[in-house]
């Protein structure tokens, strides 16, 4: 059996958590896991259990009991002890005694100089925690003061693991997490120093006499003391730049410290916007608990080419890089590139060079090098942002095991499987709203260009879709041409090839027609003959039966392709039933069916969808003015009335909801053209 306290009251026989029915049954566990082992007089049961205890507080508290022996199907485990109650508790099985044990093992492994083992046992046991000691049980003096001793151990390891990150010169590694624990306790003047001496280290001197001139005007006005005689000290040898602060004593052990990577790139110049994608993903994270114990957090950021995912991922990582102090990796897969996407042992050899391993020590093979990555991520707070992945299989070699890491994924694909298997939270991206894509172009352009031509601003967003990477080289090609009209160049778009226009002059590659066909060149044939129809089929969306008559498929395998184009974002399903193309896509399908498909081609497949459409509104006519003599439509087969590619017979459905028979209503003779 297990017991955990260390955050919400949890207990857990052969693996699973047993449910604790009622209020009164969690507060008793607590109350005699404070005192484990130890017995607990009834009058402090009855004072953990009620403000004012009632006459019948003694026999209600024996009927607590007895169905708390049933809860944990153990009786043998409570038991009378003079004039209270003993709970019986093994070792190993209550997280804070776990915890208790490797704090002290610690201190013992740093007696012996063994700062790497006494880091690592100290981060072992403060991974134990899961939030407040005794979560939200209400706090009773004996469970209080129970909760605020293992609050003070906890403290008391942290600002431990902080001096021997110090002392083993990891000094830029530990300002985020100093910085956010300063905020949470800002009296505790040891984690005051400790911050000090980290921002003093990593060469940032004016921050660290910042920190304690804050200090002392927190305690000055909210105390009315001075800083402590070692904080006092310490300001003072900043001062006259003393070079022993730059001394930190070595380990040790022969194995160094891991390096801590801090990979992630620059953001995005004017990036804007994705307020609500923002809060969907602190929301995620909040949820997994990324950092304190929860299992490894994933998050897909998913959405069409050019929409920005890459921009908001990294952006995302950069506001959060504080919460993952043991450093940060970075790695474009590739997975829609002018080049061959990254192999899963190629982009594992790159994070575990990253990681600090040597060449000598690489392994060959895909499954040992995930081991070893595993490994190496374990017990460590680190975020992984993986850029353009093609599928999930991709991705799975590069997930840690570890608790407390975060991994944070772009792709065009839905990435389904990562949320079926591995329960990945998934952002999904759209366009820009106006209101945002004139903040973009604000960005770009100065607040007095874009406000003297508002209507020509908005009309160059809608030209581009909205989409971020066509309105970024919009405003960038504005920005080069200071002089121009707005509205002149928004005629440009309006008159000209849209998808040529919307390109850096000498760097094709930062074009919206290369982003557009690095997706459209992972696609299937049979993909992307179907990709090339619909953007010549007539109508500003269409359904699947329509997208059949189009490629002559059955409904069936035209379901299957429309799915996978709208897994890889080439298709928007914008209400039940019905797609559509976004308006730059729609224009790059045209143009490569003019590239690659024949005129004889285009045009029987245009033939068909209005064959289509014709069907169905000749079956709608057949039973709405079946007594009007009408000239019948011929299909282009004057001898033939059939309906093409499976066209909706309307007549036939609504026949059969109704009990109608079309051979009973007397139409007469039909005249055929």
């Amino acid at each position: 059996m297990e017991f955990g306290v260390l955050g919400p009251l949890v207990v857990r026989g052969d693996g699973e958590a047993m449910r604790l029915t009622s209020a009164k049954q969690q507060t008793l566990l607590a109350a005699l896991l404070c005192h484990a082992n130890t017995p607990v007089s009834l009058e402090r049961l009855m004072e953990a259990l009620w403000e004012k205890p009632p006459a019948s507080a003694a026999a209600n508290l024996r009927l607590y009991v007895h169905r708390l022996r049933r809860a944990l199907q153990a009786p043998e485990r409570i038991t009378s002890h003079g004039s209270g109650y003993v709970l019986a508790v093994q070792p190993g099985e209550l997280d804070a005694d776990r915890f208790g044990e490797l704090a002290a093992e610690a201190g013992r492994a740093r007696k012996a100089a063994d700062l790497n083992r006494a880091g690592e046992l100290l981060a072992e046991a403060l991974a134990l925690w899961r939030g407040k000691a005794y979560g939200d049980i209400a706090q009773t003096p004996l469970i209080r003061e129970s909760a605020a001793r293992l609050e003070e151990e906890r403290l008391r390891a942290v600002e431990e693991r902080a001096d021997i990150d110090l002392a083993l010169g990891r000094h830029g590694e530990v300002v985020p997490e100093l910085t956010l624990l300063v905020d949470e306790h800002p009296y505790r003047e040891v984690l005051r120093r400790h911050l000090m001496l980290a921002l003093y280290r990593s060469g940032r001197q004016s921050e660290a006499l910042e920190v304690f001139r804050r200090t002392r005007a927190l305690l000055m006005e909210e105390l009315g003391i001075e800083p402590g005689p070692e904080l006092r000290l310490l300001h003072e040898a900043m001062l006259r730049g003393e070079t022993d602060l730059w001394s930190s004593p070595r380990p040790s052990s022969p194995h160094p410290s891991p390096p801590v990577p801090r990979e992630l790139p620059a953001g995005t110049y004017g990036f804007t916007g994705r307020a609500d994608a923002i809060e969907a993903l602190d929301a995620a994270l909040a949820g997994d608990h990324a950092g304190t114990g929860a299992p490894a957090a994933l998050t897909v950021i998913a959405g069409p080419a050019g929409v920005g995912k890459t921009a908001l991922g990294v952006h995302w990582a950069q506001r959060i890089t504080h919460r993952f102090p043991n450093g940060q990796l970075y790695l474009n897969l590739r997975g829609y590139s002018a080049e061959p996407p990254l192999r899963p042992l190629e982009a594992l050899t790159a994070l575990l060079r990253a990681l600090g391993t040597p060449p000598q020590r690489m392994p060959s093979d895909t499954a040992q090098a995930a081991a070893l990555y595993r490994s190496l991520m374990a017990g460590r707070r680190m975020l992984v942002l993986l850029d353009n992945a093609a599928s999930a299989e991709q991705v799975r070699p590069l997930l840690p095991g570890a608790v407390g890491c975060l991994v944070v994924v772009t792709s065009r694909n839905r990435l389904s499987g990562l949320i079926v298997r591995e329960g990945a939270r998934r952002v999904t991206l759209d366009v820009l709203t106006p209101v945002e894509a004139r903040e973009l172009f604000v960005s770009f352009l100065g607040e007095r260009r874009v406000a003297s031509e508002p209507e020509a601003v908005a009309e160059v967003a809608e030209l581009c879709g909205r989409l971020p990477l066509a309105l970024r080289i919009a405003a960038a090609r504005l920005a080069d041409r200071p002089l121009q009209r707005i509205a002149h160049y928004a005629a440009e778009l309006a008159e000209g090839n849209r998808l040529a226009a919307l390109e850096i002059a000498g760097d094709s590659g930062t074009a919206v027609r290369a982003a557009l066909e690095e997706s459209y060149e992972t696609l299937a044939p049979e993909e992307r003959r179907m990709f090339r129809l619909l953007g010549i089929a007539p109508g500003m969306d269409f359904t699947v039966e329509a997208a059949a008559a189009a490629s002559d498929r059955s409904a069936d395998q035209t379901a299957r392709l429309l799915d996978r184009l709208s897994a890889a974002h080439l298709l928007e399903e914008r209400v039940p039933g019905r797609f559509a193309f976004h308006d730059l896509v729609r224009l790059y399908a045209q143009a490569q069916a003019r590239v690659e498909d024949s005129d004889d081609e285009r045009g029987e497949a245009v033939r068909r969808v209005y064959r289509w459409y014709l069907s169905g509104a000749e079956s709608a006519a057949d039973l709405l003015y079946s007594h009007v003599l009408r000239w019948a439509a011929t299909y282009g087969n004057p001898a033939t009335r059939v309906s093409p590619a499976g066209g909706p017979r309307v007549a036939d459905q609504v026949d059969g909801q109704r009990g109608g028979n079309r051979a009973d209503r007397g139409d007469g003779e039909r005249v055929r053209g």
